[in-house]
Protein backbone atom coordinates (compact mmCIF):
# COMPACT_ATOMS: atom_id res chain seq x y z
CA UNK A 1 0.00 0.00 0.00
CA UNK A 2 1.57 3.74 -0.67
CA UNK A 3 2.53 5.94 2.06
CA UNK A 4 2.99 8.38 0.05
CA UNK A 5 0.89 10.34 -2.56
CA UNK A 6 1.55 13.18 -4.80
CA UNK A 7 0.44 14.98 -7.64
CA UNK A 8 3.10 13.38 -9.90
CA UNK A 9 1.78 9.81 -8.35
CA UNK A 10 2.28 7.56 -5.42
CA UNK A 11 5.32 5.69 -3.85
CA UNK A 12 6.28 3.73 -0.83
CA UNK A 13 8.93 5.68 1.01
CA UNK A 14 7.90 5.43 4.56
CA UNK A 15 9.07 2.32 6.83
CA UNK A 16 9.82 1.24 10.06
CA UNK A 17 13.37 0.19 11.00
CA UNK A 18 13.67 -2.15 14.18
CA UNK A 19 16.25 -4.93 15.69
CA UNK A 20 16.29 -8.38 15.46
CA UNK A 21 15.21 -8.37 19.00
CA UNK A 22 12.31 -6.36 18.11
CA UNK A 23 11.15 -7.00 15.28
CA UNK A 24 8.96 -10.13 16.21
CA UNK A 25 7.28 -7.79 18.91
CA UNK A 26 5.87 -5.36 16.40
CA UNK A 27 2.16 -6.62 15.84
CA UNK A 28 -0.13 -4.88 13.61
CA UNK A 29 1.76 -2.75 11.46
CA UNK A 30 -0.73 -1.11 8.95
CA UNK A 31 -0.93 2.16 7.05
CA UNK A 32 -3.37 4.32 8.49
CA UNK A 33 -6.38 5.13 6.11
CA UNK A 34 -6.89 8.81 8.40
CA UNK A 35 -5.87 11.83 6.82
CA UNK A 36 -2.98 13.19 8.38
CA UNK A 37 -3.23 17.01 6.70
CA UNK A 38 0.33 15.76 5.01
CA UNK A 39 1.31 13.97 1.91
CA UNK A 40 2.39 10.99 3.78
CA UNK A 41 0.37 8.68 5.34
CA UNK A 42 0.43 7.34 8.85
CA UNK A 43 1.89 4.08 9.94
CA UNK A 44 0.35 2.35 12.89
CA UNK A 45 2.27 -0.23 15.09
CA UNK A 46 1.79 -1.56 18.25
CA UNK A 47 5.03 -3.27 20.53
CA UNK A 48 4.21 -6.32 22.33
CA UNK A 49 5.98 -5.90 26.17
CA UNK A 50 7.98 -8.87 27.25
CA UNK A 51 6.06 -9.05 30.82
CA UNK A 52 2.62 -7.46 31.36
CA UNK A 53 2.88 -4.22 33.90
CA UNK A 54 1.03 -4.63 37.14
CA UNK A 55 -0.94 -1.81 38.81
CA UNK A 56 0.72 -0.50 41.90
CA UNK A 57 -0.62 -0.87 45.05
CA UNK A 58 0.87 2.19 46.39
CA UNK A 59 0.09 5.69 46.61
CA UNK A 60 3.03 6.92 45.39
CA UNK A 61 2.23 10.54 44.74
CA UNK A 62 0.65 13.12 47.08
CA UNK A 63 -0.36 16.79 46.82
CA UNK A 64 1.45 19.80 48.06
CA UNK A 65 -0.60 21.69 50.41
CA UNK A 66 1.28 25.06 49.45
CA UNK A 67 -0.31 24.98 46.24
CA UNK A 68 -3.64 25.22 47.97
CA UNK A 69 -6.31 27.17 45.54
CA UNK A 70 -9.22 27.68 48.72
CA UNK A 71 -11.35 29.12 46.41
CA UNK A 72 -11.28 26.38 43.80
CA UNK A 73 -11.76 23.79 46.55
CA UNK A 74 -14.35 25.46 47.78
CA UNK A 75 -16.21 25.56 44.51
CA UNK A 76 -15.30 22.04 43.66
CA UNK A 77 -17.11 21.36 47.07
CA UNK A 78 -20.26 23.07 47.02
CA UNK A 79 -21.96 21.53 44.34
CA UNK A 80 -21.32 18.16 45.87
CA UNK A 81 -23.64 15.35 47.34
CA UNK A 82 -22.97 12.11 48.35
CA UNK A 83 -26.21 9.29 47.76
CA UNK A 84 -27.46 8.01 50.69
CA UNK A 85 -26.92 4.10 50.98
CA UNK A 86 -25.00 1.71 53.31
CA UNK A 87 -22.27 3.47 55.90
CA UNK A 88 -19.29 2.01 53.86
CA UNK A 89 -20.73 3.37 50.57
CA UNK A 90 -21.54 6.88 51.70
CA UNK A 91 -17.73 7.05 53.82
CA UNK A 92 -16.18 5.59 50.05
CA UNK A 93 -18.10 8.20 47.98
CA UNK A 94 -17.15 10.73 50.29
CA UNK A 95 -13.65 10.38 49.82
CA UNK A 96 -13.64 10.40 46.25
CA UNK A 97 -15.29 13.69 45.89
CA UNK A 98 -12.50 14.99 48.37
CA UNK A 99 -9.64 13.47 45.94
CA UNK A 100 -11.40 14.90 43.13
CA UNK A 101 -11.74 18.45 44.45
CA UNK A 102 -8.24 18.02 45.65
CA UNK A 103 -7.19 17.17 42.38
CA UNK A 104 -8.49 20.41 41.04
CA UNK A 105 -7.23 22.59 43.54
CA UNK A 106 -3.46 21.48 44.61
CA UNK A 107 -0.77 19.83 42.25
CA UNK A 108 1.07 16.69 42.45
CA UNK A 109 4.37 16.69 44.81
CA UNK A 110 7.39 14.66 42.72
CA UNK A 111 9.69 12.67 44.58
CA UNK A 112 12.46 16.08 44.31
CA UNK A 113 11.55 18.71 46.48
CA UNK A 114 12.28 21.99 45.08
CA UNK A 115 14.43 24.40 47.44
CA UNK A 116 12.68 27.56 48.23
CA UNK A 117 13.26 30.94 48.74
CA UNK A 118 15.31 32.23 51.90
CA UNK A 119 13.89 34.59 53.97
CA UNK A 120 15.48 37.26 53.34
CA UNK A 121 14.77 37.12 49.64
CA UNK A 122 12.98 40.11 47.93
CA UNK A 123 11.78 41.30 44.58
CA UNK A 124 14.25 43.75 44.46
CA UNK A 125 17.28 41.32 44.81
CA UNK A 126 15.75 38.88 42.45
CA UNK A 127 15.76 41.97 39.86
CA UNK A 128 19.62 42.84 41.23
CA UNK A 129 20.31 39.00 39.98
CA UNK A 130 18.86 38.76 36.79
CA UNK A 131 20.65 41.81 35.87
CA UNK A 132 23.95 40.34 37.06
CA UNK A 133 23.65 37.64 35.94
CA UNK A 134 22.81 39.08 32.60
CA UNK A 135 26.04 41.76 32.69
CA UNK A 136 28.07 38.12 33.43
CA UNK A 137 27.17 36.24 30.48
CA UNK A 138 28.30 39.60 28.18
CA UNK A 139 31.53 39.67 29.52
CA UNK A 140 32.04 36.29 28.83
CA UNK A 141 31.00 36.93 25.20
CA UNK A 142 33.08 40.01 25.19
CA UNK A 143 36.16 38.26 25.75
CA UNK A 144 38.92 39.32 23.40
CA UNK A 145 36.24 42.50 21.73
CA UNK A 146 37.16 46.04 22.20
CA UNK A 147 34.37 46.65 24.68
CA UNK A 148 35.35 44.01 27.02
CA UNK A 149 36.69 46.23 29.37
CA UNK A 150 33.17 48.31 29.30
CA UNK A 151 31.29 44.64 29.89
CA UNK A 152 33.60 43.69 32.92
CA UNK A 153 33.01 47.10 34.34
CA UNK A 154 29.42 46.87 34.17
CA UNK A 155 29.31 43.43 35.46
CA UNK A 156 31.47 44.59 38.53
CA UNK A 157 29.16 47.17 39.01
CA UNK A 158 26.04 44.98 38.80
CA UNK A 159 27.88 42.19 41.59
CA UNK A 160 28.68 45.14 43.77
CA UNK A 161 24.92 46.25 43.79
CA UNK A 162 23.42 42.55 44.33
CA UNK A 163 25.86 41.98 47.31
CA UNK A 164 24.85 45.70 49.06
CA UNK A 165 21.31 44.64 48.73
CA UNK A 166 21.63 40.77 49.76
CA UNK A 167 23.81 42.68 53.30
CA UNK A 168 21.13 45.41 53.64
CA UNK A 169 18.00 42.84 53.18
CA UNK A 170 19.73 40.26 55.76
CA UNK A 171 20.39 42.57 58.30
CA UNK A 172 17.15 44.30 58.39
CA UNK A 173 14.87 40.82 58.09
CA UNK A 174 17.26 39.45 61.00
CA UNK A 175 15.92 42.35 63.69
CA UNK A 176 12.54 41.70 62.47
CA UNK A 177 12.78 38.21 63.23
CA UNK A 178 14.00 38.87 66.51
CA UNK A 179 11.31 41.29 67.05
CA UNK A 180 9.09 38.86 65.94
CA UNK A 181 10.35 35.79 68.43
CA UNK A 182 9.10 37.57 71.71
CA UNK A 183 5.30 37.68 69.71
CA UNK A 184 5.94 34.40 68.39
CA UNK A 185 7.74 31.88 69.73
CA UNK A 186 6.56 29.39 66.99
CA UNK A 187 6.54 31.84 64.16
CA UNK A 188 8.90 32.65 61.23
CA UNK A 189 11.89 32.62 63.60
CA UNK A 190 11.03 29.04 64.94
CA UNK A 191 10.65 28.29 61.48
CA UNK A 192 13.81 29.70 60.17
CA UNK A 193 16.24 28.22 62.39
CA UNK A 194 14.91 25.18 62.58
CA UNK A 195 15.14 24.74 58.53
CA UNK A 196 18.60 25.52 58.95
CA UNK A 197 19.58 22.65 61.76
CA UNK A 198 21.39 19.34 60.11
CA UNK A 199 21.71 16.06 61.90
CA UNK A 200 22.26 12.40 61.50
CA UNK A 201 19.51 10.78 59.62
CA UNK A 202 18.04 7.62 60.63
CA UNK A 203 16.66 5.43 58.04
CA UNK A 204 14.11 3.51 59.03
CA UNK A 205 14.10 -0.60 58.08
CA UNK A 206 14.07 -1.72 54.98
CA UNK A 207 14.51 -5.55 55.13
CA UNK A 208 10.85 -6.55 54.44
CA UNK A 209 11.44 -9.95 56.99
CA UNK A 210 12.41 -7.38 59.70
CA UNK A 211 9.74 -4.99 58.84
CA UNK A 212 7.14 -7.96 59.23
CA UNK A 213 9.29 -9.04 62.75
CA UNK A 214 8.78 -5.63 63.87
CA UNK A 215 4.97 -4.93 62.85
CA UNK A 216 4.14 -8.57 64.29
CA UNK A 217 5.71 -7.72 67.61
CA UNK A 218 4.92 -4.34 67.66
CA UNK A 219 0.55 -4.70 66.36
CA UNK A 220 -0.55 -8.34 67.74
CA UNK A 221 -3.09 -9.69 66.13
CA UNK A 222 -6.74 -10.09 67.58
CA UNK A 223 -9.41 -12.31 66.80
CA UNK A 224 -11.45 -11.17 64.02
CA UNK A 225 -14.79 -11.45 65.53
CA UNK A 226 -16.83 -8.23 65.00
CA UNK A 227 -17.59 -5.85 67.88
CA UNK A 228 -21.12 -5.25 67.82
CA UNK A 229 -22.39 -2.12 69.18
CA UNK A 230 -24.29 -2.10 72.31
CA UNK A 231 -28.04 -2.80 72.11
CA UNK A 232 -30.21 0.68 72.36
CA UNK A 233 -33.31 0.64 74.40
CA UNK A 234 -36.37 0.43 72.97
CA UNK A 235 -37.30 3.35 71.01
CA UNK A 236 -34.19 5.17 71.90
CA UNK A 237 -32.75 7.00 68.13
CA UNK A 238 -28.97 8.08 68.13
CA UNK A 239 -29.42 12.10 67.55
CA UNK A 240 -28.00 13.44 64.37
CA UNK A 241 -24.55 14.93 64.20
CA UNK A 242 -24.96 19.00 64.74
CA UNK A 243 -23.33 21.85 63.10
CA UNK A 244 -21.26 22.71 66.39
CA UNK A 245 -20.20 19.49 67.34
CA UNK A 246 -18.28 18.93 63.52
CA UNK A 247 -16.56 22.34 63.99
CA UNK A 248 -15.75 21.54 67.79
CA UNK A 249 -13.99 18.65 66.30
CA UNK A 250 -12.20 19.85 63.46
CA UNK A 251 -10.81 22.68 65.78
CA UNK A 252 -8.76 20.21 67.70
CA UNK A 253 -7.83 18.51 64.12
CA UNK A 254 -3.85 20.70 63.76
CA UNK A 255 -3.58 22.17 60.61
CA UNK A 256 0.29 21.22 59.72
CA UNK A 257 0.12 17.34 61.12
CA UNK A 258 1.03 14.62 58.23
CA UNK A 259 -1.96 13.60 56.71
CA UNK A 260 -3.21 9.69 56.49
CA UNK A 261 -3.09 7.29 53.18
CA UNK A 262 -5.45 9.52 51.42
CA UNK A 263 -3.26 12.24 51.24
CA UNK A 264 -5.61 15.16 52.16
CA UNK A 265 -3.87 17.63 53.84
CA UNK A 266 -5.73 18.66 57.63
CA UNK A 267 -6.13 22.53 56.05
CA UNK A 268 -7.97 20.43 52.64
CA UNK A 269 -10.55 18.93 54.79
CA UNK A 270 -11.09 21.83 57.23
CA UNK A 271 -11.77 24.12 53.89
CA UNK A 272 -14.56 21.48 52.72
CA UNK A 273 -16.35 20.55 55.91
CA UNK A 274 -16.32 24.81 56.06
CA UNK A 275 -17.81 24.57 52.24
CA UNK A 276 -20.32 21.92 52.18
CA UNK A 277 -20.85 20.46 55.60
CA UNK A 278 -24.09 19.33 55.08
CA UNK A 279 -22.46 15.98 53.21
CA UNK A 280 -20.50 15.01 56.35
CA UNK A 281 -23.38 15.56 58.97
CA UNK A 282 -24.80 13.16 56.57
CA UNK A 283 -22.43 10.57 56.93
CA UNK A 284 -21.01 10.64 60.15
CA UNK A 285 -24.73 10.38 61.44
CA UNK A 286 -25.18 7.50 59.15
CA UNK A 287 -22.10 5.77 60.77
CA UNK A 288 -23.07 6.67 63.88
CA UNK A 289 -26.55 5.62 63.80
CA UNK A 290 -25.65 1.72 62.13
CA UNK A 291 -23.00 1.87 64.56
CA UNK A 292 -19.71 1.33 61.21
CA UNK A 293 -17.02 2.23 61.64
CA UNK A 294 -15.84 2.82 57.61
CA UNK A 295 -13.12 0.07 56.65
CA UNK A 296 -11.85 3.16 54.53
CA UNK A 297 -10.86 5.20 57.50
CA UNK A 298 -9.61 1.98 59.47
CA UNK A 299 -6.29 1.79 57.26
CA UNK A 300 -3.40 3.28 58.02
CA UNK A 301 0.09 4.89 57.33
CA UNK A 302 2.91 3.23 59.17
CA UNK A 303 6.00 5.09 59.51
CA UNK A 304 8.83 3.60 61.79
CA UNK A 305 11.37 5.75 63.45
CA UNK A 306 14.73 4.05 65.05
CA UNK A 307 15.24 4.76 68.46
CA UNK A 308 18.76 5.80 69.27
CA UNK A 309 21.04 3.58 70.56
CA UNK A 310 19.00 0.89 70.33
CA UNK A 311 20.14 -2.39 68.58
CA UNK A 312 18.17 -2.45 64.97
CA UNK A 313 17.54 -5.70 65.27
CA UNK A 314 14.77 -5.78 68.21
CA UNK A 315 11.30 -5.15 67.49
CA UNK A 316 11.04 -2.65 70.97
CA UNK A 317 13.98 -0.50 69.02
CA UNK A 318 11.41 1.15 66.80
CA UNK A 319 8.90 3.61 67.89
CA UNK A 320 5.92 3.63 65.08
CA UNK A 321 3.85 6.30 64.24
CA UNK A 322 0.45 5.60 62.53
CA UNK A 323 -1.13 8.38 59.81
CA UNK A 324 -4.84 7.88 59.96
CA UNK A 325 -7.12 9.72 57.45
CA UNK A 326 -8.59 13.53 59.20
CA UNK A 327 -11.95 12.59 57.75
CA UNK A 328 -12.03 9.10 60.20
CA UNK A 329 -10.15 11.35 63.07
CA UNK A 330 -13.19 13.47 62.93
CA UNK A 331 -15.79 11.15 63.47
Amino acid sequence: MPTFTGPLGYSIIDLTFASDTLAPQITSWAVSELYTHSDHQAIVFEIKTARPTRPSTRQSYKWNARTLDTECLSVMMAGTAVPPGPAEEMATSLMAVISIACDASMTKRGRRRRRGAVYWWTSEIDDLRRSCLRARRLAQRAHGMPNEDACRASYASAGRLLRAAIKTSKRLCWNKLCDEVNEDVWGKPYETVMSRLRGPRVNSPSSPSLVRRIVAALFPRVPDEPALPPPLQAGAIVPAVTLEELRGACRRIKDHTAPGPDRVSNSANKIAIDTNSDIFLQVYTACLRTGVFPACWKRQRLVLLPKPGKPPEEPSSNRPLCMLDTAGKIL
